[in-house]
């Protein structure tokens, strides 16, 4: 199991993980290691997303086996029948190109193009700005209010931003930070889902009955708990 990089004894090596008879083992293998390596199954279930951005690299394709379908909708009735199926992930990327007077197009990495780099001879401040969510957040309050024009809405579709689609214009008046509580699903059935709960949400919560391995643990929290039913 490759776990990470790191220089032994100023050697670049890998760090790696077997586990053999219920015990793991780290090691470490110098780059210079010479021998047959080969890529075994895992046994671990990814999402597309973990795999795009851990497993796949320099344009490689990859194996595998899809598991379900999380998302509820047309796309689950269309790959239904490729469950438990092998399946060949060759990612296709695509590079966004922001036009000198407005507008964007996306350009795929296998399109035949020649491109010239010409950024020394030309005047950038020309283009339309360019912002992410991050950058509009970065802005000094005397920035405020400015127009913009949105390029690309959420990728995931929610109804409350609906309204968020390409080439529309919005008045952004300012920014605030809001705290959130990030909440889980206890869920085995499926993937758990998350949820940003804001902090002046009004509604009530059910705390779940507390389970004690042993009597010592349940000891040692009606010690911290004066009051424990």
């Amino acid at each position: 199991m490759f776990h990470s990089v790191d220089k032994v004894n100023g050697v670049m090596s890998a760090k790696c993980k077997v586990l053999l008879e219920g015990t793991l083992y780290s090691f470490s293998l110098p780059f210079s290691c010479t021998g047959e390596f080969f890529e075994c199954q895992d046994e671990r279930i990814y999402t597309l997303k973990e795999i795009l951005d851990w497993k796949i690299q320099n344009n490689r394709a990859r194996t595998v086996i899809l598991q379900d379908i999380m998302e509820i909708g047309n796309s689950k009735q269309i790959y239904h029948a490729f469950i438990n199926r092998m399946m060949l992930l060759s990612p296709v990327y695509e590079i966004q190109a922001q036009m000198q007077f407005g507008g964007a197009i996306n350009l795929l990495s296998d399109l035949d193009v020649e491109v010239l780099d010409i950024t020394e001879h030309f005047n950038i401040k020309l283009f339309t700005e360019m912002l992410a969510t991050q950058d509009v957040f970065d802005k000094t309050t005397n920035e405020f209010p400015f127009i913009a024009e949105i390029v690309e809405g959420p990728i995931k579709h929610c109804k409350s931003y609906s309204f968020l689609q390409g080439g529309k214009k919005i008045i952004v008046h300012g920014k605030y930070q809001a705290d959130r509580v990030i909440a889980s699903e206890l869920r085995s059935d499926t993937q758990s889902r998350h949820f940003l709960i804001p902090a002046n949400y009004k509604g009530k919560f059910k705390r779940r009955p507390r389970f004690f391995q042993t009597v010592y643990d349940l000891t040692i929290v009606k010690r911290e708990t004066s009051e424990l039913q």
